[in-house]
């Protein structure tokens, strides 16, 4: 048996070494933890504070983007919690997901609604530009609460995949 030993491949000038479709190509991976309670109460969007930047190293290669938020909600007597969580590639929204806790509100005294919000989506590149991943909250009504808070925290990775 031969054993073939090398430090780099590296494509002949003027040509493109690519991996084979399917391919991880790179990974690049984040945590966050907000350094202090976060608040969110509007009903537009804003930014969680769980970003991600990639540079794909060919144009129409995937992103698969891994993202988990943590987060809590408050609710009290006669409130919902109601709110929505969504991932965006630069302006684009790519996928929206609502977190729903009706009547958790109404079981009595005020409570703190701690909540995992898992997405996965697969980003086709058009060019080979930095995208930035980003995850935002807003909430369904003006009386309610979402916050990221210092003891929860939200991870993303993301994998570009050889098309």
């Amino acid at each position: 048996m031969s054993t073939l030993e090398v430090k780099a491949i590296q494509a002949p000038s003027g040509y493109n070494l690519q991996m084979p479709a399917g391919n991880i190509v790179q990974v690049v991976s984040t945590s966050y933890t907000p350094s202090s309670t976060t608040t969110f109460n509007s009903t537009s969007y804003a930014d969680s504070g769980l970003t991600l930047n990639i540079t794909p190293k060919t144009s129409g290669n995937k992103i698969l983007c891994l993202a988990t938020l943590n987060a809590r909600a408050f609710g009290d007597s006669g409130n919902d919690v109601d709110g929505w969580n969504n991932l965006v590639v630069g302006s684009t929204q790519l996928v929206e997901s609502r977190m729903v806790g009706d009547n958790l509100g109404k079981l009595g005294d005020s409570i703190w609604f701690p909540y995992s919000n898992t997405f996965e989506y697969l980003y086709t590149t058009s060019n080979t530009n930095a995208h930035t991943f980003k995850m935002q909250i807003k909430v369904d009504a003006s009386n309610r609460t979402h916050q990221m808070h210092t003891e929860m925290t939200s991870t993303m990775v993301l994998m570009e995949v050889q098309a």
